[in-house]
């Protein structure tokens, strides 16, 4: 949006807050501080007819109501434009005050306006961080087979974690060959026997 009459003046200070200290024995030092945000404000109108000093074309102006409801519309909704400045400055800006009102002339809307500069913070991104279960202390110790249990679910259980599987079933080899030979004889019609089945009741070795 252009602003169709350019105010007669205005500035926009630039300051930093410094900081003046007195520090003893030394006198007065200057702490430097940082940019402060700029603001800047005009008076002017939106006029309901086109005037040759209008800095847009007779086309392009619109009436001085949409002006007024496009400014109230960003105040209202805080939203973050950029405002360029005679083309010699930019920068975003959010609406921090505006007043509309009638004109005595004709239906011109005469209106006050000031912005203020709105900087945007860059927030580090925040990886998203696993938290590491902590290794269970385990002590050797005779685990009895339950039914349903796998060497997987057991080195969960009583280690913490599932991949000491392999390395429990290695501690245990001769466990589950006598245990699968017991079941054998117990069932001598069963073709197929299945390690696990066989060590229920059994008791292996965790370490």
């Amino acid at each position: 949006m252009v602003f169709p009459i350019s105010p007669e003046s205005f500035s926009i200070p630039f300051s930093i807050n410094h900081e003046k200290v007195n520090i003893n024995g030394l006198g007065e030092i200057l702490l430097k501080g940082n940019p402060e945000l700029r603001s800047v404000g005009w008076n002017s109108f939106f006029p309901a007819q086109y005037y040759d000093f209008c800095q847009v074309s007779e086309g392009d102006l619109m009436q001085p109501n949409a002006y007024v409801l496009i400014l109230t519309l960003l105040a209202a909704q805080k939203k973050t434009v950029t405002l360029n400045v005679s083309d010699f400055l930019s920068f975003p800006v959010v609406v921090s005050s505006f007043s509309p009102g009638m004109e005595e002339r004709g239906k011109d809307v005469a209106y006050s306006i000031t912005f203020t500069e709105d900087k945007s913070v860059d927030t580090p991104s925040v990886k998203k961080q696993t938290a590491k279960r902590p290794t269970k202390e385990v002590k050797s110790h005779l685990y009895k087979w339950k039914k349903g249990d796998t060497w997987k679910k057991v080195a969960k259980k009583e280690t913490g974690d599932s991949k000491n599987a392999s390395k429990l079933k290695k501690a245990n080899l001769k466990r589950a060959d006598q245990a699968v030979k017991k079941y054998k004889k117990e069932h001598p019609n069963q073709k197929t026997i299945k390690e696990e089945v066989a060590l229920v009741g059994e008791k292996v070795l965790i370490k």
